[in-house]
């Protein structure tokens, strides 16, 4: 993303799933996107909504740890947009991962959704789950 850094702590490539839930006109929306990078004040996530500058928003994602996906966290931040821009070389029909969601945004060949955007957030608050194991056997 174009401009000029402001960062305040160090930040780490990631690539993880996201889910975004942001309010507009008074409704919900649910969106699904990829982290990009993460520090201890922000999070870079793709997706294919762009967000307006100040808007809140509930981010929830799934990090794994060494022992695999049986040691996910949880983790739920509430975050706001500081920037937000169209990614370098992104078109129309380019795809990135198996992303979708509940709003209409166009749809690649394999059903994916465009990540097209570009939405750096500042954290307001973290949490970190362990969610429950129940064995189903």
């Amino acid at each position: 993303m174009a401009g000029p850094e402001k960062r305040r702590a160090e930040r780490y490539e990631i690539r993880v799933p996201v889910h975004v839930c942001a309010s507009r006109g008074g409704r919900m929306e649910f969106h699904i996107g990829q982290i990009r990078d993460i520090s201890r004040t922000g999070i870079l996530v793709h997706t294919a909504v762009k967000c307006e500058l100040g808007a809140e928003l509930e981010l929830v994602f799934c990090m794994t740890g060494q022992a695999g996906p049986q040691s996910c966290i949880l983790v739920h931040a509430s975050a706001r947009a500081v920037r937000a821009e169209k990614l370098e070389g992104a078109k129309e029909g380019a795809t990135e991962g198996a992303t979708g969601g509940a709003t209409g945004a166009t749809r690649g060949a394999a059903g994916a959704r465009e990540l097209v955007y570009g939405v750096a957030v500042e954290i307001d608050r973290m949490e970190f789950l362990r969610p429950d194991v129940t064995d189903l056997k």
